[in-house]
Parts: C-alpha cells; sequence; structure tokens
C-alpha cells in the first residue's frame, strides 16, 4: 500500500502530493514510537479538503488508529477504525473488512465492551466464511475471538460450542496458530469441565507463548491456570492464582482479566461455602463488567458501522435439519451421530447457518428461522 501511494505522488496535482508526502512521513515516527509527532502527520491531510482515493484515506486512519491506541487514548482510537471500516463496506475487499472488524473486536474487548466486541468479531467470521470454500482457507483469529468474548460473557455453552469448532480446526493441521487461540479453547473447556482437553490445550498455549510473553499475556496464562485448576476443584489453588492477576495493575488491557479473576474468586468461594466472600467477588466481578468506556455516541456510531441488512440466504436441506433438530435440544454430537457426519462438519455447517441468517448464535438463529417458518419437526 505505501509503494502504490507513493508512486502516485508523481501524478497528482500539488495539493494532494503534499498531502501525501506529509503522511507517509509519518511512518517513521510510528516505527520510532514518536507517537505525538507521528499523528500530527497523519491528521494533517485528513484535515484538507482533497478528494483521497480510498487506499490512501485508509492508510492515514490506520496510522491514526495505532497512534492513538498506543498513547492510551480509546476513542478516537476507535473512531479512526469505524472511519476505516466505513471505507471498506460497500467493496468487494471482504479479507480487509474482516481484518478491520477484528482490530475493533480487540480493542473493543480490551475495554470490556464484550457485546459489541463480539458482534465484530462474528461479523468479521461471518464475511470469512462468505468467501471461503474450503475450511483450510479460513482465519481462524476471528473464531477464536468469539470464543474468547462468550467465556468473558460467561455463555459457557456457546464458549463450548465454538471451542469445539476452533478445536477441530486447529487439529486437521491446515492453519497457522497462536497461543491465545489455544488459552481461548482452554479457558472454554475449563469452565465447560472438560479439564483434559483443556490441559491439553493450556500446554499447546504454553510452548506456542514461551518466546514472547508480555505482561499481559503472563495474566492471560494464568487466568487459564485458575479456570482448570477450579475445574479440577483445586478452589484453593484457583483463589491464590486470581488474586495473583489482580495483583497486576488495573490498566486498560487488563479490565477483562480482572473481571474473569473476580469471577473466579466468586465461584471458588462459593464452592467451598465462604458465601460472604463469595457475593463480595460477584459484586466486583460486576461492577467491572459495568465499565463500559465507549459512551452512547460512539456505540450508536458502531451499531450503525457494522449493522447488515443484507437479504437472507436459503438455508441447504442439510442445514435446515441441522438447525431443527439443535431447536429440539440436540448437541452437534447427536446431530451428527443421527445424521452420520462428523461433529466437525455439524459445526461446519452450524458456522454457515449464522452467516446466512445473520445471526450471533444458535439461539438467535433457531429464533429468525422460526419467526421465517423455516424449522420442521424432526423425523
Amino acid at each position: 500500500m505505501l509503494t502504490e501511494a507513493l508512486g502516485r505522488l508523481f501524478f497528482v496535482g500539488d495539493k494532494y502530493g503534499e498531502a501525501l508526502a506529509i503522511a507517509h512521513l509519518a511512518i517513521p515516527h510510528v516505527l520510532r514510537q514518536n507517537l505525538d509527532r507521528a499523528l500530527e502527520l497523519a491528521l494533517k491531510p485528513l484535515s484538507m479538503d482533497i478528494p483521497y482515493v480510498m487506499e490512501d484515506r485508509l492508510l492515514l486512519h490506520n496510522i491514526a488508529s495505532q497512534c492513538h491506541w498506543a498513547k492510551g487514548e480509546a476513542h478516537p482510537a476507535i473512531m479512526h477504525l469505524i472511519k476505516a471500516h466505513d471505507l471498506l463496506k460497500d467493496t468487494s475487499d471482504l479479507d480487509r473488512r474482516s481484518a478491520v472488524l477484528g482490530n475493533l473486536g480487540n480493542v473493543l474487548d480490551l475495554l470490556g465492551e464484550w457485546d459489541l466486541a463480539l458482534a465484530a468479531s462474528t461479523e468479521a467470521w461471518r464475511l470469512q466464511l462468505s468467501q471461503r470454500k474450503k475450511p483450510q482457507e479460513l482465519q481462524l483469529v476471528h473464531l477464536s475471538n468469539m470464543v474468547h468474548l462468550h467465556c468473558q460473557r460467561e455463555d459457557h455453552e456457546a464458549a463450548s460450542r465454538d471451542a469445539e469448532t476452533l478445536f477441530e480446526y486447529l487439529k486437521a493441521g491446515n492453519h497457522a496458530t497462536t497461543w491465545l487461540m489455544f488459552a481461548s479453547i482452554a479457558d472454554a473447556f475449563s469452565l465447560g469441565g472438560q479439564t483434559e482437553k483443556a490441559q491439553y490445550c493450556l500446554d499447546r498455549a504454553n510452548v506456542l507463548l514461551e518466546p514472547t510473553r508480555t505482561p499481559h499475556s503472563n495474566a492471560t496464562k494464568l487466568l487459564c491456570d485458575a479456570h482448570l485448576l477450579q475445574a479440577s476443584k483445586n478452589h484453593d489453588a484457583a483463589i491464590a492464582i486470581a488474586k495473583e492477576i489482580l495483583d497486576h495493575p488495573a490498566a486498560t488491557v487488563m479490565i477483562a482479566t480482572h473481571r474473569q479473576a473476580a469471577s473466579v474468586l466468586s465461584r471458588s468461594y462459593a464452592a467451598l461455602g465462604r458465601k460472604s466472600e463469595a457475593a463480595k467477588w460477584n459484586r466486583v466481578a460486576n461492577e467491572i463488567g459495568r465499565e463500559k468506556l465507549l459512551g452512547d455516541i460512539l456505540t450508536r456510531q458502531f451499531r450503525t458501522s457494522i449493522a447488515t441488512d443484507q437479504p437472507l440466504e436459503p438455508l441447504t436441506e442439510k442445514e435446515l435439519t441441522c438447525l431443527s433438530l439443535s431447536a429440539h435440544g440436540q448437541t452437534s454430537a447427536d446431530i451428527a451421530l443421527k445424521l452420520g457426519l462428523k461433529t466437525r462438519t455439524v459445526n461446519f455447517h452450524f458456522a454457515k447457518i449464522l452467516r446466512k441468517l445473520n445471526a450471533m448464535n444458535r439461539q438467535e438463529a433457531i429464533a429468525k428461522a422460526s419467526e421465517a417458518n423455516l424449522l420442521r419437526r424432526p423425523r
């Protein structure tokens, strides 16, 4: 993108060329962490009344967003990401649109805006499914974020379901993996009581994490340990680790981790019969969960930006059967057994169902299908 934009300097008017030259001067300052100067250089061209091509405006918004976030200025960082997404919304470049949505989801997650973060990550995953015909072509980071966010929202059923899907993809060995993917799955399996799978994923996360430890990654790893200890009913050890997490500074990036650590304390104390302490930490977790930092205006802008009004795609016979069985309480494993399929295949059908119905989870998909009279009684 940078080379192409610099090349255009020789073919445009002086004012446009001057604006681009200023913008590209910002890039070395970003690399050297001279954030104030980089931001000044990125914002100046945006204030000039020039009909930029989309590529250049995207570059400017991405530089500005990166600088604001590195300076700890979350609101303007999100504003520039939303503007970048709006530029891509009507294009056919679904890969870049899903990448921007993924970035939005990550920032919103770190701010504790888990519902909005899940909406962004789900839309990013839906866009991936809409263009990828083979499972090995999918970018799994968005599904991994969905698993993590289900855990944050304590929707353990959804977390376990999406974790199973992600686990099957990763077992196939056709995708790039990160420690955070395995950590997210480990968390979901621990919260769902599947300790053996959780331990396997946590071991894989540790191997992948070792070269790149940071304070935030260490806290995430500790949280996985706490959830696994809690699932194994080793509540005293889980309490000790949760308190260690809460001793970390409550920086913006630690909001989600602190909330889950407080939830670990609440559940562990409840399991030990210490009701007053359980109630205390439940209040703390709820208070952290209410720390919505976006505000109403940004929230409305974000929801408007990612809103989709595409017509529903028709479901195939197999997808209708899977959804109808799910509506009658069948799990993916039950459906796989009944239809003679692999659980992984059933989960892939559900991923496509969610995309086609523009639904965030199976419950919403069932509700939409029911309203459209698509469900049938299983035979």
